[in-house]
């Protein structure tokens, strides 16, 4: 960074220079390409005099594109040279792309951050309240809920509150347990590996976690961004590997928590959440799974038995 920002100020007053960038680090090489551009259009005397004083007035700025190590680790050893070239411009072009659109993307995304931890604090503020009082009233409130049901569907009507109490009761406590895990985990990680915000990255990772399945991807982006800051391609593999382990195991701990008791089709989840939160934003993704749990309740007690019914 210091070298490009003493690029930037020895250009400024100038109106004519020449950017190039070379395939090394090395001078000589640089020197030889610089060479070869010129030579096509000066004799060769001309062209090896401008060359040398374009190299003694030039400001060499080392690129590391880290990438490259990930992308030679999967190519055949025995790749033609050519086509190593080629999938070496193919694979730049697709990241410089990639950056052009974060550029464009993440400055609306910081917009937004203010107002989505508003919403984020309301939304979790609302939802212990709500626990508190419903865990409080629940027990008066039970009585009363069935008599609003026809008498002749009441039984059924006082097995559907009992199970769904029971599975969102146990998909709650096992979805904040799962958070709050994942949560401490990767702030214990990110701090170990000396990286900054690892208090503010554990928030963030039992606050997505909280949004099943689409969570997931919310939580790596702002993590995967910090390791690759640093530069440093092993940390980042090693990022990712921990990452893929900790929900691994995150993801069985819930399917052991949710054992014995009605599991959505993650589709189903998946689209549950893409609906609620277009309609209600971010309130509308995180109730969407119990939403689809009371469907599914309704459909087993209600409607299921329905169908079945012989005229």
């Amino acid at each position: 960074e210091k070298d490009l920002s003493l690029l930037e100020e020895s250009l400024k007053e100038r109106s004519d220079y020449l950017v190039i960038i070379g395939s090394s680090n090395r001078r000589q090489p640089l020197y030889d390409e610089v060479n070869g551009i010129v030579s096509k259009y000066l004799n060769p005397e001309v062209a090896e005099s401008l060359s040398a004083n374009v190299m003694e007035n030039a400001m060499l700025v080392q690129s590391q594109e880290l990438w490259k190590d990930v992308v030679e680790y999967f190519m055949p050893k025995n790749m033609d040279p050519a086509r190593r070239r080629a999938t070496y411009e193919s694979v730049r072009n697709f990241l410089i792309q990639v950056q052009n659109s974060l550029m464009k993307f993440l400055p609306e995304v910081l917009e937004k951050v203010p107002s989505l931890v508003t919403s984020a604090g309301l939304v979790l503020f609302f939802t212990i309240v709500g626990a508190i009082y419903l865990s409080y009233y629940f027990l008066l409130v039970k009585e009363f809920i069935p008599k609003f049901y026809p008498k002749k569907v009441r039984g059924t009507a006082l097995s559907f509150l009992s199970d769904t109490y029971k599975n969102l009761e146990r998909y709650v406590i096992s979805i904040v347990l799962i958070s709050l895990i994942v949560g401490i985990v990767v702030g214990i990680v990110v701090q170990t590996m000396g990286l900054k915000y690892g208090l503010l990255m554990g928030l963030w990772a039992a606050f997505t976690n909280l949004i099943p399945i689409v969570g997931v991807p919310l939580e790596f982006v702002p993590l995967v961004l910090l390791a690759v800051s640093t530069q440093n391609l092993v940390l980042v593999l090693v990022l990712l590997i921990i990452l893929a382990i900790v929900h691994a195991a995150a993801f069985i701990l819930f399917l052991v928590f949710m054992k014995g008791y009605n599991r959505i089709n993650p589709v189903i989840i998946i689209l549950m959440i893409v609906v609620a939160g277009q309609l209600q934003g971010l309130f509308g993704a995180i109730i969407a799974v119990p939403f689809a749990i009371v469907l599914k309740m309704m459909w087993i007690h209600f409607f299921s038995p329905m169908l079945e019914e012989e005229d």
